[in-house]
């Protein structure tokens, strides 16, 4: 998404990218500008209740929850030091609501910032300023840098830098390292995490949506200043669900997971697999099934005997017993069950012989299940 794309085309990316749960970035998108300086007036006559600041212990570098130990301060203190850019502490998510002038005040300016085609966060900020079911924080740096922890919110999530610069790392809520360190009831990664899936890099005016529950961490350039605006997804109606519907949903949802794992190994075959005269000969004289079946489109089952032929009947029983789970899954999802049958064909006197491809393929399928959901929930496969 680009800050010249016009604003039809934006909504659309936008609401596209919530659909499919998937992150995505606008630069220069800010509706508005949110100045801390603008609010000194107001901060003379109401001290906006205290608020948490983390401290970086001597010569450290805020991270997570290491090298730092944190104070309570006015958040008027807060905003008059960060505005004269002599803040020390990192104030991190604070709730802009209706508790007083200062916060009501920060809060109408921070749904400005919000730009109208992020149709689902602009709705939500402005909830937030009527008291509705969404919030909007404030993050102020201070004068050292800082960095989080990998973590993930049960929240959508759109940020808009207005001074300085945020690094947001993500990753997807399957992210096996990170999922498998932290089980279902926590959400902060205990581990170092791999390369990042996606990185946004958001300067001032910039802004970056991120859904409910992926992994994200975030470096802080020292002095900036960004709000954000949650609103719900899918978690409170998981979280409402009886104890019969969350059983049946954990069932269905662990299906979908598996199924989509599945498509993803029979796309990978795919974009791996090489049919050309060298690799057919090449497979013939290995006396392995020829790529074609793999790579796909299915064939027709009447053409089967006659690439069996070539091979011979040993040849081709050999062939077909060592396919392996993954490739009896690939098989059967490219070529279907009519191609499966004219496999076997040559198999009649051993009737076993499709009895343990398929055995192959339901254990491959029955693990690839155990791996989903053990990943998702942070347990041990």
């Amino acid at each position: 998404m680009a800050s010249q794309t016009n604003a039809a085309t934006l909504a659309a990316e936008f609401a596209a990218a919530v659909a499919r749960g998937e992150p995505c970035y606008a630069g220069g998108a800010a509706a508005a500008r949110f100045e801390l300086s603008s609010f000194l007036q107001i901060a003379t006559e109401d001290d906006g209740g205290m608020v948490g600041a983390s401290l970086p212990v001597e010569g450290g570098v805020y991270a997570g929850d290491a090298a730092r130990h944190d104070v309570q301060l006015p958040l008027a203190t807060i905003i008059t030091a960060a505005a004269a850019r002599e803040g020390v502490g990192y104030a991190m998510q604070i709730p802009l609501d209706s508790t007083g002038p200062l916060r009501q005040a920060m809060a109408r300016a921070a749904a400005a910032v919000v730009p109208p085609w992020a149709v689902a966060a602009k709705s939500a900020a402005v909830a937030a300023v009527e008291g509705g079911d969404a919030s909007l924080q404030v993050w102020i740096g201070g004068n050292a840098p800082t960095t989080t922890t990998a973590h993930y919110d049960g929240l959508e999530n759109m940020m808009i830098v207005t001074r300085g610069r945020k690094t947001v790392d993500l990753w997807p809520p399957a992210c096996p390292k990170l999922a498998r360190s932290a089980p279902a009831w926590a959400y902060r990664a205990t581990v170092e995490p791999l390369r990042p899936t996606v990185t946004f890099t958001l300067d001032a005016g910039d802004c970056a949506y991120w859904p409910v529950s992926w992994w994200h961490r975030v470096r802080s350039d020292a002095d900036t200043v960004a709000i954000n605006v949650w609103w719900p997804g899918v978690r409170p109606q998981l979280d409402a669900l009886p104890a019969p519907r969350a059983a049946f949903a954990l069932r269905t949802l662990a299906h979908r997971c598996v199924e989509l794992r599945l498509a993803s190994v029979v796309a990978d075959a795919a974009a791996y697999t090489v049919d050309d005269e060298f690799t057919r000969a090449e497979a013939l004289r290995r006396g392995v099934l020829p790529p074609r079946l793999i790579l796909g489109p299915a064939v027709d089952a009447l053409f089967v005997p006659s690439l069996a032929d070539r091979y011979g009947r040993d040849a081709w029983l050999r062939a077909l017993e060592a396919v392996d789970g993954r490739g009896a899954h690939v098989l059967e999802a490219v070529q279907g069950d009519a191609v499966l049958d004219a496999l076997f064909w040559w198999s009649a006197g051993d009737a076993g012989a499709r009895t343990r491809f398929d055995a192959k393929r339901e254990e491959f399928c029955a693990a690839e299940l155990r791996r989903a959901v053990c990943d998702a929930c942070g347990v041990a496969r």
